[in-house]
């Protein structure tokens, strides 16, 4: 179905995932990235960065908008989006590719579109600031970090990060609007 829908973009994307996924793979940035991606698995971070968070009056209410969003997410994405889609994993593809750590996502999923990790990366940035805009800076860096790692490490090809991260923030920007109307009231 992805090759029916976006066909004319697999022979820059591929190139571009080869080219990224060929740079130097320093031992630091690799533990550091693997670390970034293992932690923001579904949702992982924004849970425990939201439940820490939700004895403050003024971010009561994100923990429950973060369980709410990490469950539509993976209905969503991980469940509808991917299974119509049907991308197989450029680490699947092309055994050469640089890996770091087990291939879990493959255990998982062999679905690759879109990228669940920059779904929720990205998606999370409207809905945390929605409560406080100081999480800006910190989750777009974080997100861009994510983004870049599931490229990196050869899990998602560049179209499927953009994708998810379009789609998350658009989900995002709707939770934080519905956020800022219900704070109104």
């Amino acid at each position: 179905m992805f090759e029916r829908f976006f066909g004319s973009i697999i022979p820059l994307d591929t190139q571009l995932l080869l080219r990224i996924n060929d740079l130097p793979h320093f031992l630091i940035v690799d533990i550091l990235l693997f670390c970034i991606t293992a932690i923001t698995t579904y949702g992982i971070f924004w849970l425990a960065t939201a439940f820490l968070l939700k004895r403050r009056q003024d971010l009561a209410g994100l923990f429950r908008v973060t369980v709410i969003f990490i469950i539509l997410s993976f209905i969503l994405v991980e469940v509808f989006l991917k299974g119509v889609f049907e991308r197989s994993r450029p680490s699947l593809l092309f055994p050469s590719i640089n890996t770091v750590g087990p291939r879990l996502a493959e255990l998982f999923s062999s679905s690759s579109f879109p990228s669940g990790h920059a779904y929720i990366a990205f998606g999370f940035i409207p809905i945390f600031t929605a409560f406080n805009k100081r999480f800006l800076g910190p989750l777009l860096l974080l997100a861009l970090l994510v983004a870049f790692s599931r490229i990196y490490f050869g899990k998602h090809y560049p179209f499927d990060v953009f994708a998810g991260g379009i789609l998350g923030l658009s989900i995002g920007w709707l939770f934080s609007w519905a956020i800022r109307r219900t704070q109104k009231l």
